[in-house]
């Protein structure tokens, strides 16, 4: 039975008509959601008793258990409001008093009206509460994992609560078909793995995940944890930073990890897509953050950021430097495999994937599309001795602030990018890949149509200690302006095998090629073939060797 105390007088029914009209109203009720009727039992207090709030006890015939009730999402309120509108102008007169109170019992924080979906199928799950309540009886019977179906196309409503994965716990969720939805309505996380808890999604979909402390939207994944994602997504997921003291020391916290934040965990991508996610820093970050680049010393050209470690804090996981706008890793592993990632936005770097802290990444047959990052790495920004394979993997349309429109590399991270394409990039430097202090290799790969405002159309390659090494690969209709059209090497050592520079352009000098280096380390080149660049300064000049 359900109780709701509308903030009306009882004079409003004091009247044989008026209570007419309103049983009149409910059986109109039961006929438009297409239920049973007589739909309710109601009781009512006798009109003759003094004013005081009317309680109206509505009693619903067919069985209901309060325990998993919820609404159904084709029954909303806001959209039976028109419908009960539309059926009203047929009514009489007499019979629209009582609307505006049926309309406020529809929206009853804790509705009886309707009873759950009778459809479920057995053995499946089709609301939230009833996976909370199967998740709980499994840890109350001390069990160490829990297989659970999710029917398909139920939704899964959290309603602001996160559902947690305790320490060394084995969840498994699988829907069939289509699958299922567990919508967070950017009221909360989706999930949260704690250390040694192993989850795996199988066909479940994640939508409007936000995580309010900066790490992972949708999902946070910590020590020794592993997620495993195959044939679903995670969609409109964000991490926002909380301008809030943590610990006993007070500093902007930087957010990462939009769809996903890893710890020192594993994450596994099977099958599966990432769009529109985000990490977005508060003002007190963004501040922070200004003031560290304002004190670093000007470098030429390209600005690399480095940001400095934030100081410990008794905090799980620590935060690191990078955000990653859909996938965050922090001395982790990520693996993907046939997967898409598109339409991310990171407001420092990786616009869709930061590794950090000796992080190592696989990633075969993966599409990353249309990524922005307000720094550095358009798609995917390494750091820290971090290292990562990307086979048949197209980095696509992606843009960076600073440096690496699809990619920026420093701090010995390392890079092999084989039967892969980089193509429609842009950036200040590094229009395609930016290497400083990194090493990184091309094996049969493709980096064209990128542009840079400064230097580095395709490739620029900018610290001492930087390697790049082209094998067989391509760099065609790049473009610079202030030099390097396809190449732009400011340090370190490139080498070209069998490799092609075609139909690069600059305004300044080095139309395939700039190269401002120390004349016994010039570019290892080995039967390359540079045809059809140039620019106005240059002329019909593929190769500018320039003063350091």
């Amino acid at each position: 039975m359900g109780s709701f105390r509308p903030p009306l007088d009882s004079s409003l029914l004091s009247s044989p008509l008026s209570l007419s009209s309103l049983l009149s109203s409910l059986s109109l009720l039961s006929s438009l959601l297409s239920l049973s009727s007589p739909l309710f039992s109601l009781s009512l207090p006798s009109p003759s008793l003094s004013p005081r709030p009317l309680s109206l006890s509505l009693s619903p015939v067919l069985p209901i258990d309060p325990l998993s009730f919820s609404w159904p999402s084709s029954l909303s309120p806001s959209l039976l409001y028109p419908r009960l509108l539309d059926e009203a102008s047929l009514l009489p007169p007499s019979l629209l008093l009582p609307m505006p109170l049926l309309l406020l019992l529809l929206s009853a924080p804790h509705p009886a009206l309707l009873p759950s979906s009778p459809h479920c199928p057995r053995g499946f799950l089709c609301d939230a509460l009833s996976l909370r309540s199967a998740l709980s009886a499994s840890l109350s019977r001390r069990e160490a994992s829990l297989s659970l179906l999710l029917a398909e196309g139920a939704i899964f409503e959290l309603r602001g609560e996160q559902i947690e994965v305790p320490s060394g716990f084995h969840l498994s969720l699988r829907s069939t078909g289509a699958g299922a939805t567990i919508q967070a309505s950017r009221l909360s996380r989706a999930l949260l793995l704690r250390p040694d808890a192993v989850l795996t999604l199988d066909r479940v979909h994640l939508l409007d995940g936000r995580a309010m402390d900066g790490a992972g939207g949708c999902v946070l994944v910590e020590p020794r944890a592993r997620l495993d994602v195959r044939h679903g997504s995670m969609s409109g997921c964000a991490a926002v930073s909380a301008d809030a003291p943590i610990g006993s020391v007070a500093f902007a916290a930087e957010a990462h990890g939009g769809s996903i934040a890893a710890f020192f965990a594993d994450v596994r991508l099977d099958n599966a897509t990432l769009r529109g996610s985000s990490a977005v820093d508060g003002e007190r970050a963004r501040s922070a953050r200004q003031r560290r680049r304002r004190a670093r010393a000007p470098r030429p050209l390209a600005v690399v950021p480095r940001t400095p470690r934030l100081p410990a804090c008794p905090l799980t996981p620590p935060l690191a430097p990078a955000p990653g706008a859909a996938i965050f890793i922090s001395g982790g592993s990520l693996h993907v495999n046939n997967s898409v990632i598109t339409g991310c936005n990171a407001s420092r770097e990786g616009g869709a994937i930061a590794l950090v802290s000796n992080s190592s990444a696989s990633l075969a047959s993966v599409t990353i599309a249309g990524s922005r990052a307000k720094l550095g790495g358009g798609a995917l920004y390494m750091a820290d001795g971090a290292h990562a394979t990307l086979e048949t993997t197209r980095l696509l349309n992606c843009t960076a602030g600073t440096s690496g429109g699809a990619m920026e590399m420093n701090s010995d991270a390392r890079a092999l990018l084989r039967r892969s394409l980089v193509a429609g990039c842009s950036a200040e430097s590094g229009g395609g890949i930016a290497v400083e202090g990194a090493s990184l290799e091309l094996d049969n790969s493709s980096v064209t149509d990128c542009w840079a405002s400064e230097d580095g159309g395709a490739i620029r390659l900018g610290a001492a200690t930087g390697v790049a090494r082209v094998v067989a690969s391509t760099m065609a209709r790049n473009r610079a302006q202030r030099g390097g059209g396809g190449a732009s090497v400011r340090g370190g050592l490139i080498t070209l095998e069998r490799s092609t520079i075609s139909e690069c352009s600059t305004e300044q000098d080095g139309g395939g090629m700039a190269v401002q280096v120390p004349l016994e380390r010039p570019p290892a080149m080995q039967a390359p073939a540079v045809a059809r660049c140039g620019g106005p300064r240059s002329g019909s000049q593929s190769v500018a060797h320039e003063r350091p």
